[in-house]
């Protein structure tokens, strides 16, 4: 037993997201970093084709996300990655942008929400 171990803070009891993959990701991050700090948020979404997953990247950019790319996968789809800074993560800010981004893959033919990844980092 190291006298230098450090202690992890306890898993916090957060409000569901409605996903259970987001809501052990949030509970790890808040046990871990903790939830407050800036961080750099992306989303991944997949189309079949180009000119679908631009037209996407309009509308995505119109709702206030950063467009990072749109560029093909290895899986012969196309991927829009869109992106932001936010100040505070939380349950009912990743319940919006999961319902945000899996309507708008809904809509579109062979669209598909892939999730997102967040930095565990304080942003600049």
């Amino acid at each position: 037993m190291g006298i230098f171990r450090r202690s992890k803070r306890p898993t916090p009891v957060l409000p569901s997201t409605g996903h259970p993959g987001d809501d052990q990701l949030i509970a790890l991050i808040a046990r871990d970093v903790g939830l407050d700090a800036v961080r750099d948020w992306v989303h991944y979404v997949y189309f079949a084709r180009e000119e679908t997953a631009r037209a996407a990247a309009l509308d995505i950019q119109g709702s206030g996300w950063e467009i990072r790319g749109v560029e093909p996968s290895p899986d012969r789809r196309w991927v829009v990655v869109a992106g932001r800074q936010v100040a505070a993560l939380d349950p009912e800010t990743v319940r919006d942008a999961r319902s945000y981004f899996e309507t708008l893959a809904g809509t579109r033919p062979r669209g598909e929400y892939d999730g997102w990844e967040v930095s565990v980092e304080a942003g600049p």
